[in-house]
């Protein structure tokens, strides 16, 4: 991968193809397209400086790209506003120089990242006592209702597997990705939704809660969410932190 040479990363999962890896790529995410493409990563705090690198304008598929900081220098590259797909940027906490690109900074402010692990709002109505959210339509329902016995899919080792490193990858977006961190709170097999395909995408953030700042570790506040599914010191001692979310999920 050009963008590891051109600012000698040395993680030690960045190991192989990043979307054909031994072990997942830390901070890197790609699509199911044949051959897969790259269309989230996070270089955030990484020790980066130089310029922005051109390799990274070659990731044409890119949705989410995360420089913020670093060391980076000299100016935003125009090239990376063509890119099709690029809706949100973090360039902050740089040395960077120069105007960002008109075309780029509207995306950027503006535009809303479709993430491929999180159901969509695709739209709302507020009309007095009239509310409702819209969200995109999840052909296979949720997870809970496939594991049952009158369930007209069966669920092949593969396709469990698959949907696990979705749910996963939608977590690691809800606390490394966003700006502060998100916790769900409430993740379980009835929140995880499928696609017509079984992709897999998590939902129902009624009960989230957002970090103060991105750099605290923890959300003190009252306990929430199902019986089972929680972190037993979240429930004595009312903070919930990462960690928690994933290893009680």
């Amino acid at each position: 991968m050009a963008i590891k040479e051109a600012y000698m990363i040395d993680r030690v999962d960045w190991q192989g193809d990043p979307c054909f890896p031994l072990s997942t790529w830390t901070g890197l995410q790609c699509n199911n397209d044949n051959p897969p493409r790259i269309i989230s990563l996070n270089l955030s705090s990484s020790q980066l400086s130089g310029n922005i690198a051109v390799s990274l304008l070659n990731l044409r598929a890119i949705q989410s790209l995360d420089l913020s900081n670093n060391e980076l220098t000299g100016a935003v590259p125009a090239a990376f506003a063509p890119l099709p797909n690029l809706t949100i940027l973090y360039l902050s906490r740089n040395k960077l120089t120069g105007a960002v690109p008109y075309s780029l900074k509207e995306k950027s402010n503006n535009g809303q990242l479709q993430l491929r692990n999180l159901v969509s709002l695709v739209g709302y109505c507020n009309e007095q006592e009239n509310m409702a959210l819209v969200y995109e339509y999840m052909a296979n329902g949720n997870l809970k209702d496939q594991f049952l016995e009158n369930s007209t899919n069966m669920l092949n080792w593969r396709a469990r597997l698959q949907i696990a490193v979705d749910a996963a990858q939608g977590l690691e977006y809800l606390h490394n990705g966003c700006r502060p961190p998100i916790v769900h709170r409430d993740l379980k097999s009835s929140n995880i939704l499928l696609t017509e395909n079984l992709q897999a995408k998590i939902a129902d953030f009624g009960l989230s809660k957002a970090f103060a700042t991105e750099g605290d570790s923890h959300v003190i506040t009252d306990p929430a969410g199902t019986p089972g599914y929680i972190d037993p010191e979240y429930v004595f001692k009312l903070n919930v932190n990462i960690l928690s979310q994933c290893l009680f999920s």
